[in-house]
Parts: C-alpha cells; structure tokens; sequence
C-alpha cells in the first residue's frame, strides 16, 4: 500500500486506517461503536502506533516500552476530551466519538475475565497435581480428578477465545486511544496567541528594510542525530508523517518496520536517556541543556516558507536546547517559569524586539499542555517568528517512555517523572534578526551593543 511514509506501513496500521477522500481520514468500526477522528487540515499518512504491541504480534515484533494505558480519566469527561481536540482544531465538525468510553469498558472487562480464567486454570493444575500425588485414591478423588480434567480443558478452550478477542479489541483500539493528545493546560489559550510579555520597539528605518537573505549569504552544515520509532511516537509525534518527521529509508524488512529517525537536538535527545530509567527522588528536579543540529521535516516538504529558502526555514539548524524532569506538577511548573525567564532574559539583553505569547491550543503537539514562545521581529519580514520556546508536558511522555523517579532506596511507589523542555537559541533565527533590525541603507549591518562590547573584550 502506497503511504506517504519512507518506509512501508506495517499490516496492524493498513488493517486499522483507511485514508479517503472524504471528511473522516481515519475510520475503526467494531460492533456498533465508531470512532472517526480527523487530525489535521490535510490528509496525512496513518498515525500507527510503535508504542504498543498486541499479544498475538509480540513473539515476532520488538518492542522498547510497556506504555501506561490508563485512560479512565481521559475518557470520562466526553465533552472535555471533544473540547480539547476541537481547540487544537482537529476538526471534529466531520467526525464522531461515539462509544469509546463503553468499548474501553468491555477492553477492561475482556482483561480482568482472561486473568481470572488464568487464575482458575492454575488452580485446576495445582489441584490435580495434588490428587496426582496422593497415595490412597478413594472413588471421590477419582470423580473430582475427572471434573477437573474437563473444567481444565473448558477453561483452556475460553482463554484461547478470549486471549484471541482480547487481541482483536487491541490492534482495532490502542492505537486510536494514544493517538489521542495530553490534556490542555489551564493556561492554554483556545483561540489565537495571547501576549505575556513584549520587549523592545519596532526598528523604524528611514529606507524600506531588505530581509536578512539580501544583507547577507550563509551556509548551512549537517550531520545526522537519529531516534528509534518508540521515543518519537513517545513524545508526541507522528514518526510516519513525512510533514513531522525525517525518516531513514530502510531496505530491509526489519530494518523498515524499526527505522530511525533523524531529529537531532529535540525533547527526545533527553528522553531518550531516560527511557526505562528510574531516578531518585533526591536528584529532581534534574536540569540539562544540550547544543546541536535540529532538523526540520517541514523545511524539506514544503513547509510555510519554503517557497523562498531563507534562514527561516533550514533543513539543518544550530539551537541550545534545555530539559527538566520533576517529581511533580508544582515543580514542573517552577521550571517551566525558570526556563521561560532565561529565555526572555536572553533577548532582553540583545535589545531586538520581541515578545513571549502563550500559544493557543490548535498550535501545540500531541505531547504539550502548555507553551510559551519567545517570538522576533523581522521588519524586512514584518511579522513576528519563533527564535525559542519552552514546553510543559507533565507526565505525559513519562507513561509513554517508563520515565519515573522513586526514593532513594528504589523500592517506594513510583512515579512518572514531569517532563520540561525548551529551546532557548535557534542559531539561523538570531542571525536573520540581527541582520533585518541592524541593517543599513547602504546593504550592510551592524550588531547588538552586547556582542560589540564581547567583541571588543
């Protein structure tokens, strides 16, 4: 089947979406239950999972993590969970929800029945190896080893009928149920951008401004920085959207239904390292930042500006990323607001004009809860673009990746970790600032008052 991947489309995902024409890109229909969820304003390629792999699948595929479904609460508030796709505009005026909650029920159902047959087929064992090991067999004994070999033999026969249901239920339902998106913060704003802070005036020039792709020529360098399917899925992202992702293009048959990605500095350069990993209590909050190349899968198709190639838009990018991982939601959100001061504080003392907006809910990935961004502007532009940005995602990724803390013993309860990240600098947006808001007439430009006082230090 044709997709709009690298690599082909496992069978679980050709068997489960079924991309038309019409309104409902994605269709799983079982019984009398439908959900249809559109993502996006345009089709896109089919959002399989690599998180989760059902039971009649896992001796022949491998798999990295075990995610947490629990998806009580996401699916007890209907109206909340329609709200939540509708502000990030996931355009629910064509599709449905209807009987997910009550499909989720019978998957529950469906679980606790197969563990309770398993419990009762090894009791019937442990009983008729009992009996077996009895030196005196009496009639009665005879008649109860009788019974239980045909209450074993009934009770194996309906494992195998609802361990087989039970897989079904998992490839139709699971996939559809992580795609579902993390919760919006309080904060979020569901309509356009709202501006927190903005620093800095308007450069007025008395020339009409040239864009910093006129003032000055630059070239780009890359080297790869690839992720397995499993983290990219885990923080959020669509790893067979070729609009979200760069894929390597695998010639094998393992290779392809397990193939890298390449990302490079991102949330996922962090939770990588934390994946399966339990951190003591005692070391959170944990604060990293990393330097790097950034790739763009939107430079590469297509993308909002990709019409005129500019520093904008590179495929390959320099940016200082930072990462934070907290016990809990409080302290998350105290390095959300320490992030988000380091970030501004940068550009404040750049004196370029800027503001930070909280961006609205139809803009931020599956993975976010809340977003700040610290946004330049461009007067040859004349519009305002994203040079940094800080994320909360609370225990989302955690659940997803098997991120989580526990005292310093190991042996308390644990819990996911609350994951923070941010990119504080993106190289190619700062040049492309400098270069429109210090030009001069004459086709040069100058720099910020700060680096000309480090350059002369």
């Amino acid at each position: 089947m044709a997709t709009r991947t690298f690599v082909q489309a496992s069978a679980l995902s050709r068997r489960i979406w079924s991309p038309c024409r019409g309104s409902c890109r994605r269709a799983w229909k079982m019984g009398k239950m439908a959900f249809r969820l559109r993502v996006g304003k345009t089709a896109s390629a089919p959002f399989g999972t690599a998180l989760f792999v059902s039971g009649d699948k896992a001796q022949s595929r491998a798999f990295v993590v075990e995610p947490d479904l629990a998806f009580d609460d996401v699916l007890r508030d209907a109206d909340a969970l329609q709200k939540n796709l509708r502000s990030r505009c996931l355009e629910l005026s064509a599709c449905t929800l209807v009987g997910l909650p009550e499909q989720w029920r019978q998957y529950k159902e469906k679980k606790r029945l197969l563990a309770s047959l398993n419990d009762e087929k090894a009791a019937v064992a442990d009983r008729m190896k009992t009996l077996a090991r009895s030196t005196k067999k009496s009639r009665e004994d005879a008649e109860e080893a009788d019974a239980l070999r045909r209450r074993g033999k009934e009770v194996r026969e309906l494992v195998k009928t609802v361990t087989k249901r039970l897989w079904q239920i998992e490839e139709e339902l699971i996939p559809s149920l992580l795609s579902l998106p993390n919760g919006l913060h309080a904060e979020t704003p569901t309509g356009g951008f709202q501006i927190v802070l903005q620093l800095g005036e308007k450069v007025r020039m008395q020339f009409k401004p040239k864009k910093h792709t006129e003032v000055g020529k630059l070239t780009a360098l890359s080297s790869p920085d690839m992720f397995k399917s499993a983290v990219v899925e885990g923080c959020g992202v669509d790893w067979q959207d070729p609009r979200e992702v760069l894929t390597i293009n695998m010639t094998n048959q393992h290779d392809a239904e397990n193939p890298l990605h390449l990302i490079g500095t991102s949330v996922m350069s962090f939770c990588a390292q934390l994946t399966r990993t339990v951190v003591p209590e005692s070391a959170l909050p944990i604060k990293y930042f990393t330097t790097g190349r950034h790739y763009s899968a939107a430079a590469l198709d297509g993308g909002r500006s990709a019409a005129e190639p500019s520093l904008l838009n590179t495929l390959q990018s320099t940016t200082v990323d930072v990462f934070g991982a907290a016990k809990d939601a409080a302290q998350s959100e105290s390095l959300f607001s320490e992030f988000s001061r380091i970030v501004a504080s940068l550009y404040s003392a750049l004196a370029l004009p800027c503001q930070t907006v909280l961006v609205p809910a139809s803009s931020l990935n599956r993975a976010e809860m809340l977003r700040m961004e610290l946004q330049l502007h461009l007067p040859g532009h004349n519009r305002y673009v994203r040079a940094g940005h800080v994320s909360l995602y609370g225990d989302y990724i955690s659940k997803r990746l098997m991120m989580r803390c526990a005292d310093d013993t190991g042996r308390a309860h644990r819990r996911y970790l609350y994951v923070v990240h941010g990119t504080v600098l993106s190289v190619p947006c700062l040049i492309a600032s400098i270069m429109e808001n210090f030009q001069r007439s004459d086709g040069s430009f100058g720099a910020p008052a700060i680096l000309r006082e480090m350059q002369a230090k």
